[in-house]
């Protein structure tokens, strides 16, 4: 398509609400009916519109995506090119097969790398890639890794000695086809996203896969701000000085995470607060999204991979914001009002 030809899409038909706007929250981007006339009266080419979503915050791109179904699939395509662009700083022309590896492993990528995703216009980019697996998935993943050649072991690194981290089995450390660092990790359940739950700072609890990207605390996070309880050793203060290196606000509180609990299915509660959650595979709003993670009643839980999916519980929303409430907690705050 030229630069002078005209966008062939009809941008004024709205597509179904994709972000919902609660009460009491604002975001710093511009509202999406003022987006929806920026695009229904623009001139614009697809080429155009192309080049200005590289350059968008996720907040714009979530309000840009409700504007149409047009305009949602050009959402959609600049989510995956960030995904893909992300792998390619570890693994260059190789990304596809790596996103395969964790396509057929339901593995996912989280740490520094998943949060560039949820900074993408920040200037720092992540320096190792953490990809967390189940359990029962670990020892094949490893091995595909290995005889695709697409990461070479760290022998100096002690990978068979179990962390003393909790949620987290075995770590081993790879060099990748770039050069860059790979931790693969072990979770203790079959569900990869597990090990989130024991996380250091709120800033983090952010995952990648190859249907979706998830951000469990979006309003704190995608302001830059996050939440932590202590830093008991060395390793976490050097953690939390690189990230507000990179400018993020880290505030203490006396606890941060979810109430722990099973649902009424048997499976793991992430979070009954509001969840982010990127689609990069379907245009259409309640389709199957990210598989580790799924609504429960009022809650967010971890899958049970083996297990069939629970009657009666809905998919994960496509490019949808659910009402953000992740406020710091008050020192007096009990476990079921913290986010």
């Amino acid at each position: 398509m030229s630069g002078l030809e005209k966008l062939p899409l009809d941008l004024s038909r709205p597509a179904k609400p994709l972000f919902l706007k609660p009460r009491g929250f604002h975001l710093r981007s511009l509202p999406i009916y003022d987006v929806h006339n920026m695009v229904a009266n623009s001139s614009l080419t697809a080429d155009a519109f192309t080049h200005i979503l590289k350059h968008c915050k996720p907040t714009t791109l979530v309000q840009c995506a409700g504007t149409s179904l047009e305009f949602r699939g050009l959402v959609v395509s600049e989510l995956h090119r960030r995904y893909f662009f992300l792998l390619r700083i570890f693994f260059g022309p190789h990304a596809p097969e790596f996103d395969n590896l964790l396509r057929i492993h339901s593995a996912i990528v989280s740490g520094s790398t998943a949060l560039a995703f949820f900074s993408w216009t920040d200037s720092w980019r992540p320096g190792d890639m953490d990809v967390y697996v189940g359990d029962i998935a670990y020892a094949e993943f490893v091995h595909d890794l290995e005889r695709r050649n697409l990461a070479t072991l760290d022998t100096d690194f002690d990978y068979h000695t179990p962390t003393s981290y909790h949620g987290i089995s075995h770590v081993r450390r790879y060099v990748t086809t770039s050069g860059e660092r790979l931790d693969v990790i072990q979770s203790r359940t079959a569900n990869p996203v597990s090990p989130l739950l024991y996380f250091w700072s709120s800033v983090v609890v952010n995952f990648l896969s190859p249907s979706g990207a998830v951000c469990f605390f979006p309003k704190t996070t995608l302001e830059h701000g996050g939440f932590f309880t202590n830093v008991s050793s060395s390793k976490l203060l050097a953690a939390k000085e690189k990230y507000e290196s990179r400018g993020f606000r880290l505030t203490q509180v006396p606890t941060w995470r979810p109430a722990r609990g099973t649902s009424t299915h048997g499976t793991e509660i992430l979070t009954e607060k509001p969840i982010l959650v990127h689609d990069f595979l379907s245009l259409l709003p309640g389709e199957p999204s990210v598989s580790q993670i799924t609504r429960d009643g009022q809650a967010w839980a971890l899958t049970l991979p083996s297990a069939p999916a629970v009657s009666g519980t809905r998919s994960l929303p496509s490019l949808q914001m659910f009402a953000p409430t992740d406020n710091p907690p008050s020192a007096s705050a009990g476990l079921n009002q913290i986010s």
